[in-house]
Formats: C-alpha cells, sequence, structure tokens
C-alpha cells in the first residue's frame, strides 16, 4: 500500500477543480443509461428532478422586471450561453449559444430538463405560473436554443406553479 500522506502526515486536499470534461462526459454517459433504462421522457423527468433540487440555490428575488435578467444570469452562472432575446407582459424569449452540458449534448434531450425546471420553478416562483416552451434546442440539433417562459396559460411547454 502506497503511503499518500504530504509534508507533515497530512493527506493532500483533493484537486480544487475537477476537471470539466469529466463531469461532462460522466453526466452524458449518466443521462445515456437512464434514457437506455428509462426511455427519453424517463430520463427527462430524472434530470428535471435533479434540477429541481438546485432551484434554491439562486437567488431570483426583486422586481418583476428583473426577471428576464436573473434568469438569464442564472443559466449562465451553470455555463450557458443565455442572453434575453425579448420581454413582454406575457413571456420571456432567451436565447442561448452554449449548453451548459457541452457540445457533446446533441443527441440527447433529456438534458433539456434542468433547462425547463431552472427556468419554469424560478419564473413560477416570481409569478405564479410559467410554461417553459423549447422552440429551439442545441440538444435537438438547431444550433442554439430559443426558450419561450410563458405567463399565460395555455400556452405551449412544460407548465409550473408557484
Amino acid at each position: 500500500m502506497s503511503d499518500r500522506t504530504g509534508e507533515g502526515g497530512q493527506i493532500p486536499p483533493p484537486a480544487a477543480e475537477p476537471s470539466v470534461a469529466f463531469l461532462e462526459t460522466f453526466v452524458l454517459g449518466l443521462v445515456d443509461n437512464l434514457a437506455a433504462t428509462l426511455g427519453e421522457d424517463g430520463a427527462r423527468a430524472f434530470v428535471a428532478a435533479a434540477a429541481d433540487g438546485m432551484v434554491g440555490d439562486f437567488d431570483m428575488t426583486g422586481r418583476p422586471g428583473e426577471l428576464a435578467e436573473g434568469l438569464g444570469t442564472m443559466m449562465r452562472r451553470i455555463g450557458g450561453g443565455f442572453s434575453v432575446g425579448q420581454v413582454t407582459s406575457d413571456e420571456i424569449v432567451l436565447v442561448n449559444d452554449r449548453c451548459p452540458f457541452g457540445d457533446a449534448v446533441e443527441g440527447r434531450e433529456a438534458c433539456c430538463g434542468s433547462t425547463e425546471t431552472l427556468l419554469g420553478r424560478s419564473a413560477a416562483a416570481q409569478r405564479g405560473y410559467a410554461s417553459v416552451e423549447l422552440a429551439e434546442a442545441i440538444a435537438r440539433g438547431d444550433g442554439r436554443c430559443l426558450v419561450r417562459v410563458h405567463f399565460v396559460r395555455g400556452k405551449p411547454g412544460r407548465a409550473f406553479r408557484a
């Protein structure tokens, strides 16, 4: 057995930052296995449930006019390239040119469950209701994401309530 102790007999701390490439590969491999086992809808639900636990990590309080920028900032903090495209009283449109899951996300639409959940839960907490429509998605091969967060019931997308 090798001696893993450093100076003074202390075990050195782990690397400060895990490899992003390793984490992307690991998460995407997990999503692939979930899809193979549970089907695409089951994998998407699993990813959404994991994202649901993260919603509280992002402070979305503030004036309603700040919601659009807050949503974009939240998604940039997790590695996306989100920007605000349009804001009306009925919807927020976000455009994304970089997926938080990396370039290999194409063909893995289950990963979009995290985007739906983070945006939907956060928006609904502020407005009482939101539905999230992924009009375009990098994971579908569209080259970008075009996300519509609707505040009017009956619009397309996955619905969220406060």
